[in-house]
């Protein structure tokens, strides 16, 4: 959930009282008495223009490989290779499935990076990583994630931005983000 901080005060008894201001309260929906609260700073999101290049070079990647595959096939297995995993109390969230791995390369709604296999009453399970889509990607992880891209796109003959071109865009990316 991400919210402001509008004020800052103390009780009748002198413990101290932050007041927040979130945009929804529907996770917050049938919660009530003691909450255990996590509070951190909000690390302003990646430049569009960092994602639309990223986007880019994924459906020009996904034309060039032999055979061509899916732009969520490449989408996928690049988040897989250099994306941040999707973290819960500071552990990644896992996913296991039957579906075999090559199948879900092809779904557009959830990134998995297969981290092992299991068996479980005879039948044959991958167990995942969750990966975070690139749209909640800070400076710091889009970058990454651009970076080993192209690296992957110039291994293809996929046409990219020059390094100096791509440096002006992360400092671009980085002044964006003061």
């Amino acid at each position: 959930m991400v919210g402001r901080i509008v004020e800052y005060s103390r009780s009748i008894d002198g413990k101290p009282r932050v007041t927040f201001e979130v945009d929804s309260l529907n996770e917050l929906n049938g919660l009530n008495g003691n909450l255990r609260i996590e509070v951190s700073e909000d690390l302003k999101p990646r430049s569009l223009t960092a994602n639309k290049y990223f986007h880019k070079l994924i459906g020009l990647m996904a034309d060039a490989m032999v055979p061509p595959i899916s732009k969520a096939h490449c989408k996928n297995l690049m988040l897989a290779r250099y994306g941040q995993r999707e973290m819960i109390d500071g552990s990644p969230v896992k996913f296991s499935s039957e579906v075999e791995p090559k199948d879900m390369l092809e779904v557009e709604y959830i990134h998995l990076q297969p981290i092992g296999f299991g068996v479980a009453n005879g039948k044959t399970f991958t167990h995942y990583a969750v990966i975070r889509g690139s749209h909640t990607y800070n400076t710091k992880e889009m970058s990454i994630l651009i970076d080993g891209t192209v690296s992957e796109a110039q291994a293809l003959g996929v046409p990219t931005l020059s390094p100096n071109e791509i440096e002006r865009l992360k400092a671009l990316w980085k002044s964006n983000q003061s």
